[in-house]
């Protein structure tokens, strides 16, 4: 390659005629192209580096905030990491070096230009002031599946970074949960009600868990709130009406980023519980809660069922479900500077609707869409009169049809010997019964005659 690169000139024709050599640059230029991904490294931006503790074995409570004022951040700590400068490389100052070599001792430097500057520099960085724990909420998770589902999306949020003004949305970074994301079936509130069925809505079920516990860190956080919907149904494991549900696309939880600094977002788990922790500057500020008493108190909303399953009788009603009330909740976040003067106050309510009451009935009852008319006892006719029978299973509701069975009884004629089908059948079902017609026998009234035979006896 080298030596397609060779020049040689006629130089001095004139005089005494000598040979000059030199190296095309225009032959070097694709050499260099073909190895600029060796040459080249590419700059680095600047960023933080954080440390979580992941020690939440020694969690007295169900759920627990760490102190989230400035410089008390538990065992988490955040550090500013330098830009690195990149390497770049020009063709024609590398010919340049290539020629000077092969015209001198056949060795010589490679021209690195390490210029190739970062988009966010360490002085950039340096700029947004010193960045520390904002704050922390952890949450527990008992289960398999919904632990799984769970740790997978704390994987896929690590790391975030949101910037000034930015907003920042659970469902934007994770997407839909599906079982080709590795999300698994488990537990959901499917139509208000808890379902835990092999069906795609099931699939990431138990991450609204990571969706109560990043809103709280949010909340604590004193971030600007976007978007986030409480639960309909509450659930003790949770801070009651500070809380939040996933769905996709909503139910969604989102934050904007309404500080100077940018807001740097770390997860962390163990077998038993999830933690996030948001790291940024929002100039000392500290956020606590209020909750208030439940209000609006109401019972709960029955709803009526057709019973699938066959277990209910028609005329009877199966409460499967006791329900639960609705009420209204009221959380107030309450906003403190530096030196803990209250700054401002904002609520947040909820009504939870509770579970309804559900109660199973025959699907034949009006009141589940049926048409009324519910399946009743056939009445026993059998010993009974043609005519008997007939308006004993008319009155019922059924339709007769008479089938003559021959019998050599005569006591039988005309009489019901059985009917079918039996047990409990719908009005309108056709009953058949089976009538006795006598044929001019009567064998229950044969005598039977003495033995007249004489048997004789001889001596031999």
């Amino acid at each position: 390659d080298l030596g397609n690169a060779l020049v040689a000139t006629l130089i001095d024709e004139d005089t005494e005629p000598t040979i000059g050599f030199s190296i095309d640059p225009t032959v070097i230029s694709p050499l260099v192209e073909e190895v600029r991904e060796e040459l080249e490294i590419a700059p680095v931006d600047a960023g933080w580096s954080t440390s979580l503790a992941d020690d939440f074995e020694g969690y007295p409570d169900q759920y627990k905030i760490k102190d989230s004022s400035k410089g008390t951040g538990g065992n988490d700590w955040i550090t500013l990491v330098p830009a690195i400068t990149g390497t770049t490389v020009d063709a024609d100052e590398i010919a340049a070096a290539v020629e000077a070599a092969a015209l001198g001792s056949g060795r010589g430097e490679l021209p690195i230009i390490k210029d190739a500057q970062p988009s966010f520099t360490t002085e950039d960085a340096e700029s947004y002031g010193e960045l520390y724990e904002l704050g922390e909420f952890t949450t527990w998770t008992p289960g398999t599946n919904r632990v799984h589902n769970i740790q997978l999306m704390a994987d896929l949020v690590d790391q975030a970074v949101v910037m000034p003004g930015q907003t920042f949305s659970v469902n934007e970074v994770v997407g839909r949960r599906t079982l080709d994301k590795g999300f698994e079936y488990d537990c959901a509130i499917v139509g208000g009600e808890v379902s835990c069925e092999e069906d795609p809505v099931n699939v990431g079920g138990g991450v609204s868990q990571f969706g109560t516990t990043i809103f709280n860190a949010i909340y604590f956080s004193c971030l600007e709130d976007v978007v986030h919907q409480p639960h309909s149904i509450y659930f003790r494991k949770y801070p009651e009406g500070r809380e939040a549900t996933l769905g996709f696309p909503h139910p969604d939880v989102a934050f904007k980023n309404d500080t100077k600094a940018p807001v740097i977002i770390r997860t962390s788990y163990t077998a038993r519980s999830i933690s996030v922790t948001f790291f940024g500057n929002n100039g000392g500020i500290t956020c606590g809660s209020e909750r208030g008493d439940r209000t609006d108190h109401k019972e709960a909303t029955t709803i009526y069922r057709a019973d699938e399953e066959g277990a209910v009788a028609p005329g009877t009603e199966v409460v499967s479900n006791e329900g639960s009330g609705s009420w209204r909740v009221i959380n107030t976040r309450i906003f403190y500077d530096s030196s803990g003067n209250e700054l401002k106050r904002e609520t947040f309510p909820w009504t939870y609707r509770g579970e309804r009451r559900i109660i199973l009935m025959h699907p034949c009852e009006p009141k589940v869409g049926g048409n009324g008319a519910c399946p009743v006892g056939v009445p026993g006719v059998t010993g009974m009169s043609e005519g008997e029978a007939t308006t004993t299973l008319a009155s019922a509701g059924f339709i007769v049809v008479a089938n003559p069975v021959s019998t050599a009884n005569e006591a039988e004629n005309g009489i019901v010997l059985s009917s079918s089908p039996g047990g409990k059948q719908s009005p309108g079902t056709t009953i058949t019964i089976d009538v006795g017609v006598w044929d001019g026998t009567d064998t229950s009234t044969t005598t039977t005659q003495p033995d007249t035979t004489t048997t004789t006896t001889t001596d031999g």
